[in-house]
């Protein structure tokens, strides 16, 4: 009876666990994505990809050089345009910025990677 009743505690803990961690960490989804593979430039704008919240600034999208010396690139990979944050003084070293990728489904894929 006791070992029942352990487990039975033990199970119900890992439940309130899971619920809680998707209670916090559960992403809105404005759209997924279904389709593979897929690959995301900045050329003409940010696709599904959106500025996030409860964060103090937004990420840019830019062309050319950041406007902090000696750092960032000077255009895309590959590409022209690109998305940064400036990190330099004042959003150093207490702000932070968000940027939300689509929802993605890979239920109907062997395996998942993600490149930049």
């Amino acid at each position: 009876m006791r070992t029942i009743t352990k487990t039975v505690i033990r199970y119900a803990i890992f439940v309130c666990a899971i619920l809680f961690t998707t209670l916090i960490f559960s992403q809105t989804c404005g759209s997924t994505i279904s389709t593979f593979p897929y690959s995301q430039n900045f050329e003409s704008g940010t696709g599904s990809w959106t500025q996030g919240g409860g964060d103090n600034f937004n990420w840019t999208r830019n062309s050319g050089g950041t406007p902090s010396s000696n750092t960032g690139p000077s255009s895309g990979d590959g590409d022209t345009w690109y998305m940064y944050i400036e990190a330099s003084n004042p959003n150093f070293p207490s702000r932070s910025a968000h940027f939300d990728s689509p929802c993605f489904n890979i239920t109907s894929v062997g395996s998942a990677s993600f490149s930049y």
